[in-house]
């Protein structure tokens, strides 16, 4: 007698929402500006990525429908997920009008604060450090404008 196998329908999901980012990305890629010497555009990495994405979640969703299970979730705190997720949909909304400066250094605080981390110094200095080393690596060095807002005057 053959016993049917259970099919990970969270590992179906999440398959399914990699490829619909992957195809996102790849077409907004496409309105990168090209370079104009021999060298790869803009659009070549996120395109790379976009690929291997691609072959991950083809993997997932091949183990999903055999009925290997590898996910195993178990939510303990069901609100803290919650709040989490309605901060970064906050955190996208906000964005461009309050500038990235901003808005990343609260979210990664009351993502802090969430998660329970009291201490002050972590508090306040991962925040600080955290959002300047990223806008350092994009904005500076990678020259990947980010959304100013409400300190535009200071760029």
């Amino acid at each position: 007698m053959e016993t049917k196998r259970k099919k990970n329908w969270i590992d179906i999901c999440v398959a399914i929402v990699l490829y619909l980012l992957s195809v996102y990305v790849f077409i907004e890629s496409s309105n990168f500006p090209e370079s104009n010497d021999n060298a790869l555009n803009p659009s070549a990495f996120p395109r790379i990525l976009c690929v291997l994405l691609c072959i991950a979640a083809t993997a997932l969703l091949i183990n999903a429908l055999r009925g290997k299970i590898t996910t195993n979730v178990t939510i303990d705190n069901k609100l803290q997920v919650f709040l989490v997720i309605g901060l970064i949909v906050l955190y996208a909304i906000f964005l461009k009008s309050v500038g990235f400066i901003l808005c990343t250094a609260v979210i990664v605080f009351l993502i802090l604060w969430l998660v329970k981390i009291r201490k002050p110094l972590p508090l306040i200095l991962i925040p600080i450090f955290g959002t300047g080393l990223i806008f350092f690596l994009f904005d500076l060095l990678l020259q990947v404008p980010l959304p100013p807002g409400l300190l535009r005057f200071l760029f």
